[in-house]
């Protein structure tokens, strides 16, 4: 599982070496390596590797906007599909948490397993509109 590299913590107007980038991100330097490798840019092809923190960053954040998988209002994260999934015959159950807000939960419309999405209480209505939810158990107050 992959751990997201902190981009805030890189000075665009400074140069790094792989190992002052790998602790400036929190990363390893192998993966600072396989970064200049899937097209980080680099200075020059001289040792040492010298990297500029403004490419630095605009490659680190192009890279997490790339991972991103935004979700329609009617889809649930499924873990073993590892995508949005629209749920099993449009049906969920919602389970209150608190009076803000719960969990909505129900079967991955692909594979069949558990999937689940946190919504607050002003989001029901909307949800309504695509999907049969249930309300399980008491609402909280």
């Amino acid at each position: 599982m992959s751990k997201r590299a902190y981009t805030r913590r890189i000075k665009k107007h400074t140069t790094y070496t792989v190992t002052e980038l790998a602790e400036a991100t929190g990363a390893t330097e192998q993966t600072v390596r396989r970064w200049i490798h899937e097209g980080l840019p680099v200075i020059d092809a001289q040792r040492p590797t010298l990297v500029i923190g403004q490419a630095a960053s605009e490659f680190l954040k192009a890279r997490q906007a790339k991972a991103k998988h935004p979700m329609a209002i009617f889809e649930l994260r499924c873990m073993t599909c590892k995508a949005p999934r629209s749920p099993y015959g449009m049906m969920a159950d919602y389970l209150p948490q608190s009076a803000a807000g719960g969990r909505i939960s129900a079967l991955c419309g692909t594979c069949e397993r558990p999937i689940f999405r946190k919504v607050s209480a002003a989001q029901l209505p909307e949800l309504h509109r695509y999907l049969d939810i249930k309300t399980r158990g008491d609402k909280c107050d």
